[in-house]
C-alpha cells in the first residue's frame, strides 16, 4: 500500500505540480464520491441491472476502484495526512474492530432464504469511548 501511495503522490506532483496544493479537501471528497459512484454502476451494469445495456466486466469495477482510491489518497494527503500516519490510524482502528469482534456475542438467526447472519450487537457510548 506504501507503493501505491508513494505512486499516487508522485505521478500527481509531476503531472499536476501545485494542484493538490491549490485544492481545498472538498474537491476532493467530491471527486471520491462521484468515483464511488461510478464503481458503483459498473457494478450494477455487470449484474445486469440499469436500463442501458453494457457490456461490463470485473476489470472495469477494478479500474474505477483505481480512481476512487487515487482521489482517497490525494483528499487524505489534502488534509495533511502522510502514509505513515494514515498506516498507524488504520492499525488503531483495526485494533478497535479486532476488540469488538472478539468481545460481541456471536448469535445467528434463520433470515428468509434460510441463510444465517451475524445479529449486529449495540455498544453503550461509554463502551466506545474505552475502545477509542
Amino acid at each position: 500500500m506504501k507503493e501505491i501511495w508513494s505512486k499516487i503522490i508522485e505521478f500527481n506532483n509531476k503531472y499536476f505540480p501545485g494542484w493538490r496544493e491549490s485544492r481545498e479537501p472538498i474537491f476532493f471528497s467530491n471527486a471520491l464520491a462521484g468515483e464511488v459512484g461510478e464503481i458503483c454502476n459498473a457494478v450494477k451494469h455487470l449484474y445486469g441491472g440499469g436500463t442501458n445495456r453494457k457490456e461490463v466486466n470485473e476489470e472495469l469495477v477494478a479500474l474505477e476502484s483505481v480512481d476512487a482510491l487515487i482521489y482517497l489518497v490525494l483528499l487524505l494527503d489534502s488534509l495533511g495526512f502522510d502514509y505513515e500516519r494514515f498506516s498507524r490510524i488504520f492499525d488503531f482502528k483495526m485494533c478497535v474492530l479486532r476488540r469488538r469482534m472478539e468481545r460481541a456475542p456471536i448469535t445467528f438467526r434463520d433470515t428468509p432464504r434460510g441463510t444465517a447472519r451475524r445479529i449486529p450487537i449495540q455498544f453503550s457510548k461509554e463502551e466506545v469511548r474505552e475502545e477509542e
